[in-house]
């Protein structure tokens, strides 16, 4: 009986793994769209500042996606702790895009964008770059009267206190309203509400909390594969919602991948349940 079950499990989890990597063509389709259409035609250096901003987040998100697919498939369930701080990447990418949604027009998403990139370029000590980079949106700067420091002046404080521009952090932007809001399709399979309880367990193991951290495996591996599964969902409905409905409305792909998803996400939290009263008993 315990091996029937123990195989029907990893059975499971080599069909998440498949349809954790099958939504990397979900993201390929995506930036494609994105790179070869006008998102914005007010301004175009707003509109290819954020373009490029949402391009480079989703690659990032899709290879972060297929390294947790070999995980799922090939990992032991204790290192799954060392897989969590991969779903936390796809978390802040998450963050990112509700934040961008969340401003006032493409304007202002582009001052975000310059403002985060401009950040990472003075941590780095690269003034050629950051200078590069204000000249890209000079149109928008100078339609929205926005006054950046000198290169020499700039630095983490002013962008966290005082710009105005940073972005927010996921305690900020998990919030069930915002994310129905913006991620309206999955929410069928998903609340907000489990996004946030998991969440609050694996922000914390990632930041190193001693009291969250178990030697023995715990509920990792769920964790891992639950919350990428939601967070591929999640960017994919926002990015559709927010961004590409411009282009193309309601990709049949994206409902194709849902459908599939929903029986293993019952399957998926039929075997979590089981789990939990094993380690009770």
């Amino acid at each position: 009986m315990e091996s029937q079950k123990t195989t029907n499990n990893n059975c499971l989890f080599i069909e998440l793994s498949q349809a954790i990597r099958n939504s990397s063509d979900l993201f390929d389709a995506r930036i494609s769209l994105i790179e070869n259409n006008i998102l914005n035609h007010e301004n175009a250096e707003a509109d290819s500042c954020v373009k490029v901003f949402l391009i480079r987040s989703l690659k990032k998100f899709r290879d972060t996606v297929l390294f947790i697919s070999v995980a799922t498939k090939d990992f032991k369930d204790a290192d799954f702790v060392h897989v969590l701080s991969s779903v936390r990447t796809l978390l802040d990418i998450y963050c990112r895009i509700l934040f961008l949604l969340e401003s006032s027009g493409y304007n202002q998403m582009a001052l975000i964008c310059t403002a985060y990139q401009l950040t990472s370029l003075r941590d780095i000590n690269d003034e050629k770059l950051h200078n590069d980079g204000l000249r890209f949106i000079k149109s928008v700067i100078n339609e929205e009267k926005y006054i950046f420091p000198e290169y020499n002046k700039w630095d983490y404080i002013w962008y966290s206190r005082k710009s105005n521009l940073n972005f927010k952090t996921t305690r900020d932007m998990f919030i069930p309203e915002i994310i129905q809001k913006h991620s309206p399709l999955p929410k069928r399979l998903f609340t907000g509400e489990n996004f946030c309880q998991i969440y609050g367990h694996i922000s914390e193991i990632c930041h190193g909390n001693p009291y969250y951290y178990n030697e023995n495996e715990s509920n990792e591996k769920y964790w891992s594969v639950s919350m990428t599964i939601m967070a591929i969902s999640y960017v994919i409905s926002a990015i559709d919602n927010g961004f590409a409905y411009k282009i193309k409305s309601s990709p049949r792909d994206f409902r194709d991948w849902i459908d599939k998803i929903d029986i293993m996400s019952k399957q998926l939290t039929h075997a979590w349940k089981s789990n939990n009263l094993e380690k009770k008993q």
